[in-house]
């Protein structure tokens, strides 16, 4: 369950910072992706729900996460693409290359704004619990940037030394405990 949190959520460690952490506070296996997280409604043909946005950068199943998950991508030259696992799929009757409409509220405006966007990629569910409600959009599609920057880190990882070194180096962070205690 830890490791699907550290997958699914926001990393080993999030990094809030408007840029990258310094690349050298870093492990070499360690992936970071910047991203930020959102709400909004989802409706298709034949059903409706709430979602957590998981807006992130474009090579973000491309390394661990896509190979830990088992994801499936179709053609991601689509109309903004979209990933989700089965049980979200399965709960909206969608399967890959499906379109979904995402009511998603903007804060600054004030205003709920709607997205079409299509299924690029479905994962099989690991914990319903934890992902039948995740929806993975690109960043430029939520009109948003990063509120911070997801670091990965492989099972073997060693998370405490990279937390000491981004302490000692004064950038701010929460681990996937922390943010998931």
């Amino acid at each position: 369950i830890e490791r699907m949190l550290e997958i699914l959520g926001q990393g080993t460690i999030y990094v809030y910072a408007e840029t990258p952490p310094d690349s050298s506070l870093l492990p070499d296996s360690a992936e970071i992706s910047p991203s930020r997280m959102l709400e909004g409604l989802v409706y298709s043909a034949d059903a409706e729900g709430a979602a957590v946005i998981h807006a992130v950068g474009p090579d973000y199943f491309s390394g661990m996460r896509g190979r830990e998950l088992g994801i499936i991508m179709e053609d991601q030259d689509v109309l903004n693409p979209s990933v989700v696992s089965s049980s979200f799929a399965d709960k909206l009757g969608l399967m890959a290359g499906d379109r979904m409409t995402l009511l998603l509220y903007e804060e600054e405006s004030g205003r709920t704004r709607p997205i079409l966007l299509t299924i690029a990629g479905i994962f099989p569910s690991v914990y319903p619990q934890l992902d039948s409600n995740i929806l993975y959009i690109p960043l430029k599609t939520s009109g948003y940037g990063p509120d911070g920057y997801e670091v990965l880190l492989p099972p073997d990882g060693d998370a405490e030394e990279m937390e000491r070194k981004l302490g000692a180096s004064g950038c701010s962070f929460s681990s996937y405990m922390e943010i998931y205690s």
